[in-house]
């Protein structure tokens, strides 16, 4: 596994999947890659394999959170919660096609709600604080992004793949 020095010691990357409610190990995996940005799906599909469906929602930290992931946890109908490695300054690149950049987004300040380009609603979820400031975190109904013919544009697969 080639390390952040560029080194290449002998390593493994261990993945568990663990089952928080009944604090169980659930899954494990180990590879020699050096990222964790490839597992989190085939963990899913692991899991509905041997417990014969996929879990309601996954928590997963940064290096997990790809368009990718993402869109895979809503093609599994799995609740995605994860966080983006990236800072505020980097949002605006996020979008693969200008007209679906979060700049892109109205916002509904009657009802709290941020409006996609293509008219379907994102519901207030939480306010995060970064960096010192205030940033609003809303949710589009998985059916609204599965179904839209313009998914790839808002939501690409990441760049590096």
């Amino acid at each position: 596994m080639r390390t952040s020095d560029n080194g290449v010691p002998p390593g493994y990357n261990v993945q568990l999947t663990t089952d928080a409610q009944h604090k169980l190990i659930v899954d494990v995996s180990v590879s020699k890659e050096s990222t964790n940005s490839h597992e989190l799906l085939p963990a899913l599909d692991r899991m509905k394999e041997r417990l014969g469906q996929y879990p309601k929602e996954v928590l997963a930290d940064g290096d997990y959170t790809t368009r990718e992931s993402i869109n895979g946890a809503v093609d599994r109908e799995v609740d995605f919660y994860g966080s983006w490695a990236e800072t505020i300054n980097h949002r605006s690149s996020r979008g693969n096609h200008p007209d679906y950049a979060p700049r892109a987004f109205k916002y509904d300040t009657g009802k709290d709600e941020m409006i996609c380009p293509e008219g379907k609603r994102l519901l207030h979820k939480t306010t995060e604080e970064e960096k010192g400031l205030k940033v609003g975190i809303y949710v589009a109904q998985k059916e609204d992004c599965r179904s839209c013919p313009k998914r790839d544009l808002c939501t690409p697969e990441n760049a590096q793949r």
